[in-house]
């Protein structure tokens, strides 16, 4: 079994990642430095799901771009509405959902 990870980058890198030939070598680079917040995508998209249904929040799933087979990008414009929609959430429903799915 593999755990999708998800990695916040700021705009800037967002666009350097862009540009690289090898997207996915560059992605795998920057997980392994530990240079920008990741997280188990099961643990973030998962309780999200649940709970926002049809928010902006989702476009994380349909609003990608395919850099390669194993690497998909969210454009900073699209994080900002996310980040946007999170904030409006109810975080005691977010909570009661991630703990619903993972309760350790």
């Amino acid at each position: 079994m593999f755990v999708l990870n998800y990695l916040a980058v700021p705009a800037t890198e967002f666009d350097r990642l862009a540009a690289d030939d090898d997207q996915v070598d560059a992605v795998h680079e920057l997980l392994e430095s530990a240079e920008y917040p990741t997280t188990d995508i099961d643990k973030a998209w998962g309780p999200l799901s649940m709970v926002v249904g049809e928010s902006p929040i989702m476009g994380a799933i349909a609003g990608t771009q395919e850099w390669d087979e194993e690497v998909t990008a969210n454009p900073p414009a699209l994080v900002a509405e996310q980040a946007a929609a999170l904030a409006a959430a109810d975080g005691a429903q977010l909570a009661a959902a991630a703990n619903e799915l993972d309760p350790d």
